[in-house]
């Protein structure tokens, strides 16, 4: 199959699709978290450095590969399972600039923001998808390049044939020349705002008419070599509607496949136990060959593989209660790896969770105290999935505690968090707070 042909055929499938006020709301749900996650972001040590390099008042190219950046620095963006991509940190960044850049109306934005979404999602699948880190920075990174360029694509009202350009282009421009496999907090982060600033830079010169070849490329020759499992078809398949909705919004700032685990904890550790703190005997984790693959570290060596880890994310949670981004900083970090409660941690796989009976994220908890009792809890779907999705009020209480973590004060976190909340009945786009030069220091403890 033609790779250009399929792109033209993406730009008919999403292009006169009507967008309801429905999704519109579920838009508004991603900006406000991803909003969290680029506040908190800009407070991590290397999201310091991104703003400096940054500088305080960044051209538009610049101001999108900083604001992504930040916002996959504090690792709790959201995610799509299927397409192993993080929509949220690639399309919103460049939504959100080049929206209040081009004097776009908030419906306009979140209009960007659906159509950079379903994008990311259809080329994330098409790329080939599985359930490990390497396919999901794959997808982030390279599927993002083309979900950014189909954002700024419609921001600027591209045609059929601009639509194709910019998306040639940005798989052109799209990152993947350091080995996939190579990954930290940091990595990472680069990885997402290289791939807006790309995305963002594709559109451009399609505007331009930047020359591009009339032969046929055969998706083989495209992505053959570095995508091996990649369909066409999955990238035109399955139009009935849009599909951000299929997004889950992460409760936590650990890896997805530890949160199952951590509802489970946190239902013994309110419910069900006394004292998290003394009388346990063992906890037993029984979760997915795939879960264990990823997350079997009971000594993660730094915050990175702790976000990983299920040991650890267990022994945080019993000790602590929800995960919260200082529980991965250093000083947390030798706390916990250094606590009695990490050796009585175990792992195993059983037929329920494998097949699937539990849900493909599920798992099970029995935690044995010193008396004999057995505290037992199974989750089939985590907190934060489309089948379980966060409350308003849980989405705000995520927000709001990125904003107290970035230095912000309670009625600071109120004032910032309010345009976000109101983005579906108000016109102008808000700013992005680390681009403004010279506010800095207000609503800040």
């Amino acid at each position: 199959m033609d790779f250009f042909k399929v792109l033209a055929e993406l730009y008919d499938l999403i292009g006169d699709r009507a967008i309801a006020d429905r999704h519109r709301m579920l838009a508004g749900r991603y900006v406000r978290d991803w909003f969290g996650c680029y506040m908190a972001g800009g407070a991590t040590e290397a999201g310091k450095i991104i703003r400096g390099y940054a500088g305080k008042k960044p051209d538009a190219g610049m101001a999108v590969f900083s604001t992504a950046a930040l916002t996959k620095q504090a690792g709790s963006d959201d995610i799509h399972q299927a397409s192993m991509t993080r929509p949220g940190c690639v399309v919103i960044p460049a939504a959100m600039i080049l929206g209040r850049n081009l004097d776009k109306s908030c419906t306009e934005m979140l209009d960007a923001v659906i159509t950079g979404y379903e994008v990311m999602i259809r080329i994330g699948e098409g790329m080939g998808s599985g359930p490990n880190a390497a396919m999901e920075n794959t997808g982030s990174a390279a599927a993002g390049a083309y979900a950014a360029a189909a954002v700024a694509s419609r921001l600027m009202n591209a045609g059929r044939d601009e639509f194709v350009r910019s998306m040639i282009i940005a798989g052109t421009l799209a990152p993947g020349a350091m080995p996939f496999t190579i990954n930290n907090q940091s990595v990472e982060s680069l990885r997402a705002g290289h791939a807006a600033q790309s995305g963002f830079r594709a559109a451009m010169l399609a505007r331009g008419l930047y020359e591009l070849p009339d032969a046929p490329a055969p998706v083989n020759d495209v992505w053959g070599n570095q995508f091996p499992e990649s369909f066409a078809e999955r990238i035109l398949s399955d139009a009935s509607s849009w599909r951000i909705g299929e997004t889950s919004t992460k409760p936590y700032p650990s890896s997805r496949h530890t949160h199952a685990a951590i509802d489970a904890v946190l239902e013994i550790r309110h419910h069900l136990m006394e004292n998290p703190f003394v009388g346990i005997s063992s906890v037993k984790l029984t979760a997915s060959d795939a879960a264990i693959k990823s997350g079997d570290n009971p000594s993660p060596s730094d915050s990175y593989a702790a976000r990983l880890s299920l040991q650890y994310n267990i022994c945080a949670t019993l000790l602590k209660g929800p995960p919260a981004l200082e529980h991965y900083e250093k000083g947390c970090l030798t706390e916990i790896l250094n606590h009695p409660h990490m050796k009585k941690i175990s792992i195993g796989s059983a037929s329920p969770v494998n097949s699937g009976e539990m849900g493909h994220l599920g798992c099970r908890i029995d935690v044995v105290l010193d008396n004999g009792k057995t505290l037992t809890r199974a989750v089939d779907i985590p907190r934060g999935d489309p089948d379980n999705p966060l409350s308003d009020e849980e989405l705000d209480e995520k927000v709001i505690a990125h904003l107290h973590y970035a230095g912000f004060t309670d009625e600071g976190a109120r004032v910032l968090m309010k345009p976000f909340r109101e983005i579906t009945s108000t016109d102008a786009v808000p700013d992005c707070w680390w681009l403004r030069a010279d506010d800095h220091q207000t609503f800040m403890n």
